[in-house]
C-alpha cells in the first residue's frame, strides 16, 4: 500500500485536498482528492489510486502478467482496491481475487469513496497477511505483496520463512509481484538482504524499477524448477 513519500506526491498533485481524515490502530489515514478522483493516503505515503496504483501499473507493463493463465490471485495488502482494480478494469483479468487487509478502516473507506463492491468475484478477508498465508490451503497463480505500516514494511514480511510461505501458496507457475521501498539506509541494507533471498528462492527473477517514483521496487518471481 506504499509508494514513497507523500511530499514528493504532492510534488506531481498539487491541487489535491484532504475530504476525510480519521485513526485506525495501524494508522492515520486520509481521503485525498486528486485531479478528480480520491487516493488513500497513510501519514507518509500514498495507499491506494495515487503512487502506488502508477507503480503497479508500470510494473505489470514491464514484467506482463500471463492473464489467459491466472484463475486465482491474492493481494496481500489490499488497501482500497487500487491493485484488484488494475486487474479487473485495465488489464480485465477475469479471475477470483482474495484481498488481506490488516486495518478494518481501511476496507471501511473502501466502501466508503472507493466503490470496492464493484469489484466482481472479489473476497476481502481482514486479517493480518502472516497469519491468513500460514493457515491457508488454497492454491494461487499470482501473488501481489504491497504490505506497509506508513513506510515501512514490518520484519515478518522480510524473512525467508515468509517468502517460503508464498511458494507453498503459489500454483506451479505462478507468479508473485512484491512492491518495497529503497529511501535510507536502513530500507537500502534490508533490501539487498530482501533481493538475495528473493532470487534464491524463485528460478526467474526480475526487479522493476519505477521510472516516476524511483524509490519503489517491484521484485517479480516466478515459480519453476527451485520449487519442483
Amino acid at each position: 500500500m506504499a509508494s514513497f513519500c507523500k511530499k514528493i506526491i504532492h510534488l506531481f498533485f498539487p491541487t489535491d485536498k484532504v475530504v476525510f481524515s480519521t485513526d485506525s490502530p495501524y494508522n492515520h489515514l486520509e481521503v485525498r482528492k486528486q485531479n478528480g478522483r480520491f487516493v488513500l493516503d497513510s501519514r507518509n505515503t500514498n495507499y491506494s489510486f495515487g503512487g502506488l496504483h502508477m507503480v503497479f501499473r508500470q510494473a505489470v507493463r514491464e514484467v506482463p502478467l500471463p492473464k489467459q493463465t491466472i484463475k486465482k490471485a491474492l493481494i496481500l495488502g489490499f488497501g482500497a482496491g487500487s491493485i484488484a482494480h488494475i486487474l479487473q478494469k485495465e488489464l480485465h483479468c477475469n479471475c477470483e481475487i482474495t484481498g488481506v487487509e490488516i486495518d478494518k478502516e481501511v476496507i471501511k473507506l473502501a466502501h466508503q469513496f472507493f466503490d470496492l463492491k464493484t469489484l466482481k468475484k472479489t473476497k476481502v478477508v481482514v486479517q493480518d497477511a502472516l497469519l491468513f498465508v500460514a493457515e491457508c490451503h488454497e492454491q494461487f497463480d499470482l501473488i501481489m505483496v504491497d504490505i506497509f505500516n506508513d513506510f515501512r514494511i514490518p520484519e515478518k514480511f522480510n524473512t525467508i520463512a515468509f517468502l517460503q510461505s508464498l511458494i507453498g501458496i503459489l500454483s506451479k507457475n505462478g507468479v508473485v509481484y512484491y512492491n518495497r521501498l529503497c529511501y535510507d539506509y536502513q530500507s537500502k541494507e534490508e533490501n539487498k538482504q530482501f533481493e538475495t533471498l528473493f532470487k534464491n528462492l524463485f528460478s526467474k527473477t526480475e526487479v522493476v524499477k519505477t521510472r516516476h517514483f524511483s524509490k519503489n521496487r517491484v521484485y517479480v518471481g516466478k515459480r519453476g524448477d527451485k520449487m519442483n
